[in-house]
């Protein structure tokens, strides 16, 4: 794996950057969405208090709870997004690495099937918690998931590109490793010549940053052509 010193300047600003961006954008998001919320509300008030037939009144009620599920789910999203951006003291120490990937998931997962990448993923045994502040190990495993999919995604247009017939699909496992909890991430590498299985995907930058990061806090970081492995400290 290339070195952190290979990231360039322009990187890091690139990235400053759009940690900036995301804020803003996520809290813009966030006020139209409060606005759709409370106005569905009073549309669900005035409904029942209407003169509409009961099978009337009922659909829309159900279209209304439809959209309002949607709206919470999507402010559920932008909060997430928006916890990348800040970080505070009260995020730190004994964090559940279980929870925290459950909640990066539900980030990533949509992106990750809509590349028509199939997630199988399992939890095993109690996961002891880890002292790294809530917004690192978001972001280790953001990296650890996005390099897989990419692979994924690449290795699966090469072998469409060569006709050979290849599985998309990730299997996730959650499990306590020497008094710690580990991530790892397992793919088919394929079944093309040795120097054709190994690819750079667009992530490359973010898990090689990963890898640096987690080193210096006393974990691990490993890749290989088919598999991702993090063992939190």
């Amino acid at each position: 794996m290339a070195d952190i010193n290979q990231i360039s300047q322009e990187d890091v600003l690139a990235l400053i950057a759009l940690r900036e961006v995301l804020g803003g954008f996520a809290h813009e998001i966030a006020q139209p969405l409060n606005a759709i919320m409370m106005a569905s509300q009073v549309v669900q008030l005035g409904i029942r208090r209407s003169t509409l037939l009961e099978e009337e009144k009922s659909f829309i009620a159900q279209r209304l709870d439809i959209l309002s599920s949607q709206v919470h789910k999507a402010g559920n999203i932008l909060e997430g997004i928006r916890s990348f951006t800040r970080k505070a003291a009260s995020e730190t120490g004994q964090i559940d690495v279980e929870q925290v990937f459950e909640g990066v998931y539900q980030l990533m997962g949509q992106q990750i099937s809509g590349r028509g990448i199939e997630v199988v993923w399992e939890s095993k045994g109690s996961l002891p918690s880890t002292d790294l502040d809530l917004r690192t190990v978001k972001c280790l495993v953001v990296h650890g998931l996005a390099f897989a999919r990419d692979s994924v995604e690449a290795l699966g247009d090469r072998h469409d590109k060569e006709g050979i017939s290849y599985r998309r699909l990730l299997e996730i496992k959650l499990f306590p490793a020497n008094g710690n909890s580990a991530l790892d991430i397992r793919w088919n590498p394929g079944s093309l010549l040795e120097n054709t299985q190994l690819v750079d995907p667009p992530s490359y930058l973010g898990i090689v940053a990963a890898s640096s990061v987690i080193s210096s806090l006393g974990g691990v970081l490993e890749t290989s052509p088919g598999n991702v492995m993090i063992r939190f400290p």
